[in-house]
């Protein structure tokens, strides 16, 4: 077996952290929980961008997103470094991205740099933009094991889409967590787009019940996850589960995360497990999904990048304990009314972006 491990990076996408029982929340995930009981959980894990692409590209290269310039636009990120990917396959591993989103398709991001594999082809849903999580799984598994049963050192990142809206869970999870909700409001982009656009505002009763789809989707989501993480449990393989953003009920901003870096949507999950990673940790620090590139390479031995925003975090995954580090967030500044945000573990503020500068005369600070 190789003495170095694998990597298994998984991205749940749109997932808040404060909505899962692992931080508190309703929606239950034993199958995330079993896993940190086995590694280490990060409380403070801050998502750079509210949107797929740009977030995932910091994920993959610890470059802030502002490095990456519009990929929704070109297709594409102007930033010429290694991604974590071709570090990897550098390095001699097989890499392999198995997508279940329209928005991280290769021809709407670039992202396939550096994967020998980039599954991304698949008739999409335009209902909803997504792959079932269970085909993404599936295929995923089936490459995964065929590199098991080689010996070989793999990089495999898999994403899901199953908890973006459309809030449309299959039983039992729509009614796993039901109010007793009897109006005619449904978890589809069709009834839901006028409050996520502002044009209406929802009674507290109809919030707690698209609230309560969006739990049934993220404890569907953590169901299909199980034969992924059953696969390489006691393998020589680090994996960790992570979101690029969440997604809002408050703030009077409705069932969205573009426009928003209030902490349901810049809070997400993170969780290492793994051969050497410490059991059943709590990490309180702030870090951020720029971070995650610079620990893997850490903790495979591999040389980190020349450049980076991130921190490796060190082979006990503690090093955002020992100092006050902030992290960084930004909405889309081509849109209308970006905004800014910085967070540390005692701080938290949001401020508008005027030419890419934040205006910190109006900035508001929360809790």
């Amino acid at each position: 077996e190789p003495s170095q491990p694998s990597v298994l990076l998984i991205s749940l996408d749109t997932v808040s952290a404060e909505h899962l029982s692992l931080y508190g929340g309703p929606a239950k995930v034993p199958n995330l929980e079993a896993l940190a009981a086995n590694g280490t959980t990060f409380d403070q894990a801050i998502s750079h961008f509210p949107e797929t692409a740009l977030s995932h590209w910091s994920l993959m290269t610890g470059v802030l997103p502002e490095v990456h310039g519009n990929v929704p636009a070109t297709g594409d990120s102007r930033y010429t470094g290694p991604t974590l990917a071709e570090k990897f396959s550098a390095a001699g591993y097989r890499t392999a991205a198995f997508i279940g989103g329209e928005t991280l398709t290769n021809r709407s991001t670039g992202l396939s740099r550096g994967f020998h594999t980039y599954d991304d082809q698949y008739p999409w849903d335009r209902r909803d933009l997504k792959r079932p999580g269970g085909e993404v799984v599936f295929s995923a598994n089936t490459w995964i094991l065929e590199r098991l049963r080689a010996n070989e050192q793999f990089f495999a990142f898999v994403h899901l889409f199953d908890a973006h809206f459309p809030y449309t869970p299959p039983a039992p999870w729509d009614t796993a967590y039901s109010t007793g909700f009897t109006g005619k409001l449904t978890g589809e982009d069709a009834d839901l787009r006028p409050y996520r656009d502002g044009q209406k505002t929802p009674t507290p009763a109809q919030v707690a019940h698209i609230a309560s789809l969006y739990d049934g989707e993220l404890s569907e989501l953590d169901d299909i996850i199980a034969p992924l993480l059953h696969q390489v449990a006691d393998k020589n393989v680090i994996v960790v589960v992570t979101s690029d953003h969440g997604e809002s009920f408050r703030h009077n901003y409705w069932f969205n995360h573009r426009g928003g870096l209030w902490d349901e949507i810049t809070r997400v999950p993170l969780v290492i497990s793994g051969p050497k990673i410490p059991k059943a940790q709590r990490r309180s620090g702030v870090v951020g999904l720029v971070d995650v590139a610079p620990t893997l390479l850490g903790l495979t031995g591999m040389p980190s990048f020349k450049i980076s925003h991130g921190f490796n975090l060190g082979s006990d995954l503690k090093s955002a304990e020992k100092e006050n580090r902030v992290a960084f967030s930004i909405t889309d500044p081509w849109r209308k009314s970006p905004q800014f945000s910085a967070r540390d573990s005692g701080h938290r503020i949001i401020a508008p972006s005027e030419g890419g500068k934040p205006n910190m005369d109006n900035a508001i600070s929360y809790d």
